[in-house]
């Protein structure tokens, strides 16, 4: 079976973890890190989520999100997509940046948000980076106690279950970071990211049951099309990324682009920006072999077969 999102809901809050593939770092300097939050900014801008925390280790990424109208694999498939890109180019990488797709947990607000706030913000303590979260820049710690502006961080709501009083709200805050002595917190947090729902028994069984009542498919990634697509067609990702058209490997990026405009929240323009491929060129690709050309019979056997290892329904 295709992987499945839990049903959509707005105003669900998630704990988003994004890490690098087999642990490697993603980010190679302050200029890297500026970029994402561009990119989540811009992702904010366009489909009205809130970023309440966040936190940027050299080889992952923390976010807690409360998502709007738009899922939240359209959210940070946006994100992850873009930023791949960014660094390929920056740095000729080849291959997956990240380790396959973002983790999310699903939490339980009234009980869990400030403890996930702490949890997001001391990671770099925990690491031994720093001793203080305030003298770790790139954490939205600073911005909770008003030394950092950050247009795409929300602050408010947390800072509002301290105090109505903006510098009691922080003071309290401040407090509540340094009482550090939960036991058992960071296994709250694993047992958490297993099982995709964080919450006491009540909010894991209405999760559940919603759930079961509607589910929707969860957007592929651009990577995790291309590796059925190269399994197919016996290629390599080099190989299918390369410059040469010969007619194997072009069949392989139109069936690659079609199922990624089918399954994926990519437009044409960024699936051909992925294969260094020209948006027009790549779209007649598609019709040609893929929906209404000369080859497209020929064609239709491949087409069912990578459909069947995706797993897909119409």
């Amino acid at each position: 079976m295709a992987r499945r999102e839990r049903v959509h809901s707005p105003g669900r809050y998630y704990h988003v973890i994004l890490r690098g593939n087999d642990g490697h770092d993603i980010f190679f300097c302050p200029a890297d890190r500026l970029r994402m939050c561009l990119l989540i900014q811009e992702g904010v801008e366009r489909y009205d989520h809130h970023v309440h925390a966040f936190c940027f280790m050299s080889n992952h990424i923390h976010l807690l999100i409360e998502v709007d109208e738009v899922p939240l694999s359209k959210v940070m498939q946006n994100i992850a997509f873009r930023y791949a890109l960014y660094i390929n180019h920056k740095y000729d990488h080849f291959g997956h940046l990240f380790h396959g797709r973002f983790k999310s947990i699903i939490l339980d607000e009234e009980g869990y948000f400030l403890r996930l706030l702490r949890y997001i913000h001391l990671n770099p303590v925990r690491a031994g980076i720093v001793k203080d979260p305030k003298d770790y820049l790139w954490s939205s710690h600073r911005c909770y106690l008003g030394a950092d502006t950050n247009l795409w961080i929300t602050t408010s709501w947390g800072l509002s279950k301290f105090s109505s009083y903006l510098s009691q709200a922080r003071e309290l805050y401040l407090s509540y970071i340094r009482n550090d002595s939960e036991e058992k917190k960071q296994e709250i947090f694993q047992r958490g990211l297993k099982y995709g729902i964080l919450g006491d028994k009540e909010f894991v069984e209405k999760i559940n049951l919603q759930s079961k009542k509607e589910q929707i498919p969860s957007a592929l990634s651009l990577e995790e099309i291309e590796e059925v697509v190269c399994d197919h067609f016996k290629l390599t990702q080099e190989e299918l990324r390369s410059s040469s058209r010969i007619k194997e490997l072009c069949r392989a990026r139109a069936s690659l682009a079609y199922f990624a405009l089918k399954l994926s929240t990519l437009t044409i323009k960024d699936i051909a920006a992925a294969l260094k491929r020209d948006a027009s060129s790549l779209s007649r690709s598609i019709q040609r072999y893929c929906i209404c050309g000369p080859n497209h019979d020929y064609f239709k056997n491949d087409l069912e077969k990578i459909k069947e290892k995706l797993s897909l329904t119409n």
